[in-house]
Order: C-alpha cells, then structure tokens, then sequence
C-alpha cells in the first residue's frame, strides 16, 4: 500500500473481551489478542499520514448453543 502510495485499510480482528481474563489456561491467546490490538494502535499512528486506515474489529460473544453449555 505505502509502494502503490493510493491508500487503503487494514483490519484486523480480536476478541471483544480483550482486557479480561477469559479463561483457565488461554493465557498466550490473551496475550495474542492483546499484542494484536496493540499493533492496529501502533500501525493506525504510523500509516495515518500515508492515508491507510487500520481498525480493529472486536466483537463479543454470540448467543449460541455451545454458549449456554
């Protein structure tokens, strides 16, 4: 994108309960998710000027079957 000089976005997705512990023995998955958004927020300030967007996109939990188990 920054070659091309034309723009663009970057999305990335995390989980939407990123600041909580989610559960039991999923520790290097947080820390993966968090690292992530951390990433987006760093990239964002970096390519701004160059008119590249980056977004992270961090939904919550859907209501499902396996949900209610």
């Amino acid at each position: 994108m920054l070659a091309q000089g034309t723009g663009g976005a970057i999305v990335s997705i995390a989980l939407g309960q990123r600041y909580a512990a989610s559960a039991p023995l999923h520790g290097a998955y947080g820390a993966a998710k968090a690292g992530l958004i951390a990433l987006t927020k760093t990239l964002a300030v970096e390519l701004a000027a160059a008119g590249i967007r980056v977004n992270c996109v961090a939904p919550g939990a859907v209501r499902t079957p396996r949900l209610l188990e």
